[in-house]
């Protein structure tokens, strides 16, 4: 089975979108910062990941960069912002 892990800090939002995913019947994980993420990530195989651009304990586009170089898992950013430059830097990041 797909785990998709949800990694945002709106505890609300990452509650609600893990219940959008389960009620698909899409297995999911919670994390709500960039430590958890990393020992999640470590502990489970995951096959998406669903991220946060401004996270407590780092930015989401450096995570990214780990996530891309280090486990080779595809992900999507979630962020309420809109500025031109987070879309670019969003782009420059994706997979290889």
């Amino acid at each position: 089975m797909s785990i998709i892990l949800v990694i945002e800090d709106d505890e609300m939002l990452n509650a609600g979108i893990c219940f959008n995913l389960q009620n698909n019947k899409i297995q999911s994980q919670s994390a709500y910062c960039i430590k958890d993420a990393k020992e999640i990530i470590q502990q489970n195989k995951i096959d998406l990941i669903l991220l946060d651009v401004n996270l407590p304990d780092g930015n989401g586009f450096n995570f990214a960069k780990t996530i891309r170089d280090e486990y080779n898992i595809p992900f999507l950013f979630l962020t309420a912002h809109n500025l031109e430059e987070e879309v670019l830097n969003g782009f420059e990041l994706r997979s290889r």
